[in-house]
């Protein structure tokens, strides 16, 4: 009974694979699902779609930004809420640090960069197309 106990809420039954544009999303923590939401580690997916990451402890908390053209996504870790060229999205599910990577919601932070999210169920996958 303890066994059933201890598994995180935020982990998933299945493996989900994610593709960008056609190609594997390579990182070296798992997506999982939290809240029926696919989470991934923010910088993995970010330079898939080819934008610049940086992170940046402050005052307040620690902060991830990602830059690609005229797009600027700024999230505070932990938030429910993501800005984009400084207007405030929220985002259903908060980021959270796993295996010392940070993963946020997959299509909050894809649609925020215009790109299109589609979900298979039957494959448990999710594409992203930019």
């Amino acid at each position: 009974m303890c066994a059933f106990l201890c598994i995180p809420f935020c982990v998933s039954a299945r493996d989900v694979t994610v593709n960008v544009d056609g190609e594997p999303l390579i990182c070296d923590t798992a997506p999982v699902i939290k809240n029926d939401r696919v989470l991934v580690p923010m910088r993995a997916v970010f330079e898939a779609l080819g934008c610049d990451v940086s992170y940046n402890e402050e005052f307040d908390g620690a902060y991830v930004y990602a830059s690609k053209d005229k797009e600027l996504i700024v999230h505070k870790i932990g938030s429910d809420s993501i800005f984009v060229n400084g207007d405030t999205v929220r985002i259903d599910v908060s980021s959270e640090v796993i295996s010392g990577r940070t993963l946020v919601p997959l299509r909050a932070v894809s649609e925020a960069l215009g790109c299109d999210v589609s979900w298979n169920q039957e494959e448990y996958s999710v594409s992203v197309t930019a």
